[in-house]
């Protein structure tokens, strides 16, 4: 067999049975990740299949040895971090390494996968080999049971309690859990359409174009905002694109403003003209009834009028719940 399997063979037989597998502990910082190849500290015990009455203190010298990870499926691969309880299973072809998970590998947070369930989960660097209990961060869980226990519906957990969660798609499609930022984003592989949860300013976001059009809910400042560029449109009740322009609002600006464009000034021009129009032939009646200098009586008159009916249009407060831009 060559090369370490025939240092683990060479002489290696108990009561006529052959040692099947020996046990040790992977080495730390060996693990090559591009061959899956990892070191083995050998010699602390071993497995024997044929008598139970063998010392579990009887061992061999402590060696080294290197072999490849076994490993459940193609494409799924741990990558020890050292310490780890391991079996070395020579076969013609080499090592073979397998993992132990022994009682006090399980963890106070993780007592034991349930029988039917798969569990993934990774393990705290330095927390993990003899001696050590386990802390268990990222990872994943199917289960028999659903949201009840004991309901067998099955269900998945993903994340466990790690810090960061993403799922995503070929085309950049995301949904992103992290505690860091303390935010969950779901966006589209463009990144045009995305929605933001962000629970330090208390804020959802949602956005189909960015910088343009988003609306945010704003619940530190108790408010919730529709945002659009120019030329937007922006709908309260209905489809803003399907609906008729003379349903437009108009916000308290709008109603307030005495120049041309502002209804208050709109106002003032038609009662101004509907002054002069009233006052123009009442001036020429006087005047032919022989009123003395009837263009100055006209001219104060107007002035008079006009200034006592401006004084009376009031401003609108307007709504001190919805605000509406220009």
């Amino acid at each position: 067999m060559g090369g370490y399997s025939e240092a683990l063979f060479h002489g290696q037989q108990v009561r006529g049975s052959m040692f099947l597998g020996y046990e040790g502990t992977i080495v730390g910082a060996t693990y090559k990740k591009e061959s899956g190849r990892v070191m083995v500290n050998i010699g602390e015990r071993y497995a024997d299949f044929d008598s139970v009455d063998v010392p579990s203190t009887q061992s061999q010298e402590g060696y080294l040895v290197e072999g490849s990870l076994l490993n459940m499926a193609v494409g799924q691969q741990a990558g020890p971090q050292g310490g780890e309880r391991c079996i070395v299973i020579p076969t013609r072809g080499g090592l073979w390494v397998m993992l132990n998970n022994d009682v006090d590998d399980n963890g106070s947070d993780a007592p034991g996968t349930p029988a039917g369930d798969f569990w993934h989960l990774l393990p705290k660097s330095g927390t993990v080999g003899a001696g050590n209990i386990p802390v268990f961060q990222a990872g994943y869980k199917i289960t028999q049971d659903g949201p009840t226990p004991g309901d067998g519906l099955g269900g998945t957990t993903v994340g466990n309690v790690g810090a960061l969660t993403k799922s995503q798609t070929k085309s950049g499609h995301q949904v992103t859990l992290d505690d860091t930022a303390k935010a969950i984003t779901v966006q589209t592989g463009d990144n045009n359409l995305s929605t933001v949860y962000n629970e330090t300013p208390q804020t959802v976001t949602t956005t189909s174009a960015p910088g343009k059009t988003y609306t945010i809910w704003d619940g530190a400042g108790n408010a919730i905002s529709h945002v659009v560029a120019s030329g937007g449109l922006i709908g309260l009740g209905g489809v803003a694109s399907e609906m008729d322009p003379t349903l437009a609002a108009i916000n308290q600006h709008i109603v307030n403003d005495t120049g041309s464009t502002g209804l208050a000034g709109q106002i003032n021009s038609f009662g101004l003209a509907n002054l002069v129009a009233y006052i123009t032939p009442l001036t020429s009646a006087l005047s032919a009834g022989g009123l003395p200098n009837p263009s100055a009586f006209n001219s104060s008159m107007v002035a008079a009028i006009v200034a006592s009916f401006i004084q009376k249009i009031g401003a609108v407060t307007g709504s001190q719940t919805v605000r509406i831009a220009n």
